[in-house]
């Protein structure tokens, strides 16, 4: 139906609320499904390998490399916790707020492990925890920060404390990113910011490698530089989805990341209008021209927009 104006009536796109109220849209990036399994698979073999007491050298070789599933979890957050947060700097928006985001992370992970805490220290007499201070220490993840409570602990809790160091680290991260100058070059200020990450945590591994505290490969910084490679994954695919940036690199990552070919963001009912974004056509002058037409059903209009010469009006679009 149209409206008595004439106008085609306008479409909300999901997510649109959402998003100005400062919360995501609801995108999910189903590939990463199969890259968690993977991930997932690694890390048992690692277990059943330490704790099948395997003792060929060739199993042990290769239980040995499968440890990277670790990372590829921390990367995997690194990109997927990042996105909203990159999204919203680059469009100038506010940030997910904080008691939703803290919300999720809490029920996403606790529960679970006070479960299995409470049952291996209780039923199965695995973790030996003696005192209050020993419960509320192993109950907030916080052992990773105290030699002793560390080898004390729920064996593959480690991780944990590196992910809920992550959670609390990330909101204010980006917040930084946006008071030291996000507003005005907010992708400069995202790569400086994410090369800060991958030195910074670089060199504190190679500080601590002299150290012989175990507990160091639970801290936040030793693991900072994989959670870097998610942000700047996250930062890839937001330009990806905008048709910014080195398009050639970035259809490479995204083909490696499971996000598609080349081809351009598909289009989403809106009642926005063309002005939301570039044309993306080829043009004599290379001069990319905004459109300023109005669409009719679809904020993203790449294949009907062009690039227009100098001086040439919107009717291209």
């Amino acid at each position: 139906m149209r409206r008595r104006d004439g106008a085609p009536p306008s479409r909300a796109v999901p997510g649109d609320a959402a998003s100005a109220r400062g919360a995501p849209p609801d995108r999910r990036l189903a590939s990463f499904d199969g890259l968690r399994a993977v991930a997932a698979f690694c890390v048992i073999g690692v277990h059943v390998a330490a704790f099948g007491r395997f003792s060929e050298p060739a199993v042990q070789q290769f239980a040995a490399q499968l440890q990277a599933g670790v990372q590829v979890f921390f990367v995997i957050s690194g990109f997927l916790l990042s996105k909203p947060f990159v999204a919203a700097l680059l469009d100038d928006r506010p940030f997910t707020r904080t008691g939703p985001y803290a919300q999720r992370r809490f029920f996403r992970l606790f529960p679970a492990y006070w479960a299995a805490l409470v049952i291996t220290a209780t039923v199965l007499d695995q973790v030996h925890l003696e005192s209050l201070t020993d419960w509320i220490v192993h109950l907030t993840l916080l052992q990773a920060y105290s030699e002793g409570q560390f080898v004390r602990q729920l064996g593959v809790a480690w991780s944990l404390s590196v992910e809920v160091a992550f959670y609390a680290f990330l909101p204010l991260y980006f917040i930084a990113l946006r008071a030291l100058g996000g507003r005005a070059a907010p992708l400069r200020t995202m790569w400086l910011g994410n090369a800060t990450l991958l030195v910074g945590g670089s060199a504190f591994v190679l500080w601590t490698d002299s150290w012989l505290q175990l507990n160091v490969i639970a801290w936040l910084p030793f693991e900072m530089p994989v959670f870097a490679v998610g942000i700047a994954l996250a930062i890839l695919h937001e330009l990806r989805s905008r048709d910014r940036g080195p398009r050639r690199a970035i259809d490479v990552v995204a083909r490696i990341a499971g996000w598609g070919g080349s081809s351009p963001p598909r289009c989403s009912p809106s009642p926005r209008c063309c002005g939301e974004r570039p044309c993306s056509s080829g043009s004599p002058t290379g001069r990319a021209r905004r459109c300023s037409t109005p669409c009719s059903g679809c904020a993203w209009r790449s294949p009907s927009c062009s690039r227009l010469p100098a001086g040439a009006g919107s009717s291209g679009c």
